[in-house]
């Protein structure tokens, strides 16, 4: 059972290294017992929250968004509601970042969000 173990967290760490953001943290993609994952530093908030959006993904943009989004030109930016990861001000600062110019949501979610943007300063 160990091994099956070691080899699951093998994958997982050579997908992790795949993306930008643990490229970043230097962190290792193979181990060769299970006591050396203890060696590995745990993700913070505070890290993800200061990551980039798509620093995360172990995947090019190009293969996360295929087929009629890819055609249209459009990228979508999965962000969920206002929490501890993504406050509603992070979410407006990666909006603004990107240059979005749709947003999807429910109406009372597109109500706050407008509501801390005006209280931000920004222009709508």
């Amino acid at each position: 059972m160990k091994e099956s173990l070691l080899d699951s967290l093998n994958r997982t760490l050579q997908i992790a290294c795949k993306s930008t953001f643990y490229k970043k943290r230097g962190i290792i993609s193979h181990i060769n017992a299970l006591s050396e994952f203890e060696s590995i530093l745990p993700t913070t908030k505070e890290e993800l929250r200061e990551s980039e959006p798509y620093e995360q993904l172990s995947a090019d943009l190009e293969v996360v968004h295929s087929g009629m989004m890819k055609a249209m030109g459009a990228v979508v930016i999965a962000i969920s509601r206002g929490s501890l990861v993504t406050p509603y001000p992070r979410v407006l600062e990666i909006m603004k970042r990107v240059k979005a110019t749709v947003l999807a949501c429910n109406p009372s979610e597109a109500i706050i969000l407008a509501d801390i943007a005006v209280r931000l300063g920004y222009d709508l």
